[in-house]
């Protein structure tokens, strides 16, 4: 039985290292230099993410990652230090706008203040918003980008906290927006759109999926997806 675990286990090591097989020239053609600032999916979730996210990248025979969504990657020269006060000012900001925002629907719906004609309303706790960004991910759909070959877009919908977060990790950088297409890449390649629709069928499972990001990663995106890393994380509370 103990040998029969050990050779299991042999298995999936062998099994996970050649998912993380070193990325090819054709990677190498587009990789990256400087930071990024990334959206961590919690631990459940990411799991299941990073399973099927391994899955993919075994069949394409393309660089395994962390499931993540980029949450702002800086254009001019920055340093560690810069993004984790940046990362920690965004959090502050959005997260008040969040829970200004909160305390005034509860007023408009008369269930505190001096407004609510119930004199219990005065002695019952305010209700506050729940920690982290709750997001909605959509079912897999094709990219037209080597690093959206394949990914989860997130419902506009559930993305007003993360462009809000997004834009005030910006403005302390003195940075522009730009355009933003919230998403969690799930495949990256440069493949024809017939070899996307194959890695999708084989992405199929339980969506959307719901999940309460609470963590902020600064990254080290230098050269390919398997020697990027994750510099430090921050929480979102």
């Amino acid at each position: 039985m103990l040998e029969t675990l050990k050779a299991d286990i042999a298995e999936h090591r062998q099994e996970k290292l050649e998912k993380l097989a070193p990325a090819s020239a054709a990677d190498r053609a587009f990789a990256l230099k400087g930071y990024s600032i990334w959206l961590l999916p919690p631990r459940h979730e990411g799991k299941k993410l990073s399973e099927l996210i391994f899955r993919l990248a075994k069949d394409a025979g393309s660089p395994a990652f962390m499931p993540h969504i980029t949450l702002f990657t800086p254009r001019n020269p920055v340093n560690v230090d810069q993004l984790e006060k940046a990362v920690h000012r965004g959090i502050d900001t959005s997260m008040l706008a969040r829970d200004m925002a909160t305390d005034a629907s509860l007023l408009r719906k008369g269930d505190e203040g001096m407004f609510n004609k119930d004199p219990e309303a005065h002695d019952r706790p305010m209700e506050s918003a729940e920690p982290g960004l709750k997001l909605r991910l959509l079912p897999p759909q094709p990219g037209d980008r080597y690093y959206q070959c394949v990914l989860s877009p997130v419902d506009p919908a559930t993305a007003v906290g993360l462009v809000a977060l997004r834009t005030a990790v910006a403005q302390y950088l003195n940075e522009s927006t730009g355009s933003y297409f919230p998403h969690l890449s799930l495949c990256y390649g440069d493949f024809e759109e017939d070899k996307k629709l194959e890695l999708i069928e084989d992405g199929t499972g339980d969506w959307p999926i719901e999940i309460t990001c609470t963590e902020v990663a600064v990254v080290d995106v230098n050269g390919t997806a398997d020697e990027w890393r994750v510099l430090t994380t921050l929480r979102i509370t």
